[in-house]
């Protein structure tokens, strides 16, 4: 079974109040603790494209035998203010830029860039309607980039508080239906999910086929077992469908990152035996 998992690392300072379990670490110190509790892999966030230094960042992820689980365009929208779904047409075409420089580097570095907060919001300045098509257009344009073939972009629906466009796995695949086959996946985040789906585990199972990503965390956003969630069905629905992406900790940490970190590579060893060890 290929099922990976991975912890969260943010070097964007205004995001350093974000659900990353590493928000005041180097990337090299992220590495070295990542691998030290067993993950596979590391998700990534940079404020700009430019920052990303991809040889440094590939040498720091083969010293620890780590792979880059995902690539984040949140700082698109928390430092940049741009969104896909601006009434601004300047600020979509800019922000469509932005995540198609992310593309390119996460393909150099064999994964997959996330869009969540900069797919935007309807208002009174974009009816819904409107802003729909504006999402729909961008992801469209973005899944024509070549590198989308292998690594697809990873679409988040986001819980009502945070998006008021697409708010549930079902809506999603209706949106990605409307897209290039395979060049835009769903990420799946168990925290929203709590929030908008009536039964978590059947929502996965109805949207399993363009699911490409997880965000593993509780009801609260702590590491998964420190909430309600009910987790046996989920992890079974994962199971049979012998689900091979990464189950990625994207959690609010503890004082110390490191017990979030022990605390989800135990209930990954709880939930998924088979892939991490009783």
């Amino acid at each position: 079974m290929n099922l990976k998992a991975s912890l969260t690392c943010t070097l964007v300072p205004q995001m350093n109040q974000g659900p990353f379990v590493f928000r005041n670490h180097d990337l090299k110190t992220a590495c070295q603790l990542t691998k030290k509790h067993g993950f596979q892999g590391i998700e990534l966030f940079f404020t700009n494209p430019s920052d990303i230094n991809i040889q440094e960042v590939k040498k720091l992820l083969n010293s620890e035998g780590l792979l880059c689980s995902a690539l984040g365009s949140g700082a698109g929208w928390v430092v940049h203010r741009l969104s896909l779904t601006s009434e601004n047409r300047d600020i979509r075409k800019n922000a469509v830029n932005y995540i198609r420089e992310l593309v390119g580097i996460a393909a150099e570095l064999q994964t997959s860039v996330i869009i969540g907060s900069m797919q935007g919001n309807s208002s009174s300045a974009v009816d819904r309607s409107t802003a729909l098509k504006y999402l729909a257009e961008g992801l469209a344009e973005l899944a024509q980039i070549p590198e989308t073939a292998q690594y697809p972009i990873l679409y988040e629906p986001l819980n009502r508080y945070e998006t008021n466009l697409i708010n549930t796995l079902g809506a999603g695949v209706e949106l990605l239906q409307t897209l290039p086959p395979q060049r835009v996946k769903l990420l799946a985040d168990l925290f929203h999910l709590n929030i908008e789906e009536k039964n978590i585990s059947q929502s996965i199972q109805a949207a399993y086929p363009w699911i490409g990503h997880i965000h593993f965390a509780d009801s609260n956003r702590q590491a998964v077992t420190e909430g309600h969630l009910d987790i046996p069905p989920i992890a079974e629905v994962l199971l049979q469908n012998k689900f091979t992406g990464f189950l990625a900790a994207e959690i609010f940490p503890d004082t110390d990152p490191e017990l979030s970190a022990a605390k989800t590579m135990k209930a990954l060893k709880l939930y998924f035996p088979s892939a991490f060890g009783s």
